[in-house]
């Protein structure tokens, strides 16, 4: 099963409103509200094709994202959950299609937008509690259909730049910078990677963030402020960041699609600094 994706304190801010769908006008991504709590998400059981933006808010005070799984052949989420527990890792049939990434801290809130076509999907969170049980296994999981509307769809946005996840790296196109920017996340590996953004505390370093996400153990050495849950080949996201200066680091804790450890494990970290 898609494991070690647990992480850390996230940017801290108003709660959200309740989940809703809301459009905004001009074309651009109608907004999809999904609040988390322990253990389970609200959100609209049916949304337009086209590019959506998934804001994702959480009310629980556990840590969790909104992985995003778009379910091909007619398969639903219960078929998944089935193939998940006879094991040997995700069906080929479920594309892991990004999302928001995991915030801790209750109110924290965070985004995705993403091309979504009509089909069956469903909202997962597999980070794992304090006592090592997956969300999903606790039943943190909420199957929801997206269909063609007779209403134009939105386009994907432009962005401020690109990084792009490959095997075992991330390659940024150009520097990220303090303040508010739009940036597209783009996999062109041959596996499902992910992009936890971190700002790290004074003095501490990528590996002391990968240490404490292996062990939990006192308070973590900087706070999540953004990425992507995991992404299949080919998908791309669109995240709004807004940065303060400082040092960052990217991780990808995905289990390696062939000896099963995290891809941090394979040197898909990187730090940077944010001027």
């Amino acid at each position: 099963m898609l494991a070690l994706v647990a992480v850390l304190a996230g940017l801290a801010s108003p709660a959200g409103p309740s989940p809703s769908l809301t459009t905004a006008g001009n074309l651009k991504p109608p907004i999809v509200h999904v609040v988390a709590r322990d253990f389970e998400f609200e959100a609209p059981d049916r949304i337009p094709a086209g590019a959506v933006t998934f804001q994702l808010t959480n009310e629980g005070p556990e840590p969790h994202h909104a992985w995003i799984v778009r379910f091909d052949g007619g398969h639903g989420l219960s078929d998944y959950l089935e193939a998940l527990h006879q094991g040997g890792g995700p069906p080929s049939w479920a594309v892991d299609m990004g999302g928001p990434q995991v915030m801790m801290e209750s109110g924290a809130v965070s985004d995705a937008t993403i091309e979504m076509k009509p089909g069956r999907y469903a909202f997962i969170c597999h980070v794992p509690s304090p006592d090592g049980v997956s969300h999903l296994a606790k039943g943190m999981a909420k199957e929801f259909t997206v269909e063609e509307s007779s209403a134009p769809s939105a386009a994907m946005p432009a962005a401020d730049l690109t990084i792009t996840l490959v095997d075992y790296a991330f390659v940024i196109e150009k520097p990220l910078h303090a303040g508010r920017q739009r940036v597209r996340f783009t996999n062109t590996s041959g596996q499902t990677h992910e992009v936890v953004l971190w700002r790290l505390h004074d003095g501490a370093h990528v590996d002391d963030a990968i240490a404490w996400v292996e062990n939990m153990d006192g308070p973590p050495p900087g706070e999540v402020v953004g990425g992507v849950a995991g992404m299949a080949p080919g998908v791309v996201n669109l995240v709004d960041l807004d940065l303060t200066p400082g040092l960052y680091a990217a991780t990808c804790f995905v289990p390696d699609a062939g000896d099963g450890k995290p891809h941090t494990v394979h040197g898909m970290k990187v730090e940077f600094e944010v001027k």
